[in-house]
């Protein structure tokens, strides 16, 4: 059992983005509650959780545990996701305490730019499923920044690669195609430093991306990321589109 500081934990506040009570996709093969952090330190111009990036919405990290407790019957885990959760890093950190605690699982989604960060929840035995989103081959920082829509050193998001490698617990990477920015070409390159973690292409969303020039792209269809997926020379790839959710390729 971890030991928590109550008083700490309850004037502790979340920059709150939202949740989803009970889901079965953010965190494969678990049904889960979802948290959004909001926040972010990347500005990926195809972002779909555009709305949550900036501002402030604060709520007591004490409101968000009891919600938890409350549906601890139904879920095994709780994942967080954002905006990036590791910018809120001690609330990260006690919140996955207390979750632990209540007997669930913890997953993280992370873009991986605070690679200390999530080496630090890693080491301390809170997380038991990490989602790494590498958005582009990590030998091309001037195509990652672009995606990223921040200057991005990509050495720091292979330290957080090589966190996941000698992680025990459950790890994916994925990476989000959009015709013309990131496609097989590039997925191809991704695989080549991943080492045999589960790789999951997702099917970008256009019609919901933060910036104007991206709604107007063609979006990648299952059979064109089947396709895809079929041709990279990889153990285990699979993909996530809105037709039929995830598929083992």
């Amino acid at each position: 059992m971890f030991l928590i500081d109550v008083s700490v934990i309850y004037v502790m506040k979340l920059n709150f983005g939202g949740k989803i009570p009970l889901t079965t996709v953010d965190w494969p093969g678990k049904p889960c509650m979802s948290i959004y952090f909001r926040g972010c330190n990347f500005r990926c111009p195809y972002c779909h959780n555009h709305d949550i990036l900036e501002g402030l919405d604060e709520i007591k990290i004490s409101k968000v545990v009891e919600e938890v407790e409350e549906s601890a019957r139904y879920i095994e885990g709780v994942n967080v996701s954002g905006g990036e959760p590791t910018v809120q890093i001690e609330v990260l950190m006690h919140l996955a305490r207390r979750v632990k605690d209540l007997d669930l699982g913890f997953g993280l989604q992370t873009n991986g730019y605070y690679p200390d960060r999530v080496l630090r929840l890693v080491e301390s035995g809170l997380v038991d499923y990490i989602s790494l989103d590498i958005k582009a081959p990590l030998d091309n920082e001037e195509l990652y920044s672009e995606v990223a829509g921040v200057e991005v050193d990509t050495d720091r998001i292979k330290e957080t690669l090589n966190t996941l490698i000698d992680f025990n617990g459950e790890r994916e990477v994925t990476t989000t195609l959009f015709r013309g920015k990131v496609g097989r070409e590039e997925v191809n390159r991704v695989v080549n430093d991943l080492k045999d973690i589960r790789y999951v292409l997702q099917q970008g969303r256009p019609e919901s991306a933060m910036q104007m020039e991206y709604r107007d792209i063609e979006k990648f269809t299952r059979e064109e990321l089947i396709e895809i997926a079929k041709k990279i020379d990889y153990p285990e790839i699979l993909i996530r589109t809105f037709e039929r959710g995830e598929e083992i390729i």
